[in-house]
């Protein structure tokens, strides 16, 4: 139980500070922005995905 403490800590971290980073992307406009670099970035994975089947 005592070795599971350190990465809920971490994983909890980790999510407080993409969290922030999107409500902070927000409020400055970025966040669209930033969709259409998540949209290219799924594009390339989905192409990659496809072309190794």
């Amino acid at each position: 139980m005592q070795q599971i403490l350190p990465v809920l800590g971490y994983i909890a971290a980790i999510f407080a500070f993409v969290l922030g980073g999107v409500l902070i992307a927000r409020r400055f406009g970025w966040d669209a922005e930033m969709n259409t670099w998540v949209h290219l970035s799924r594009q390339f994975w989905n192409r990659r995905n496809l072309s190794g089947k």
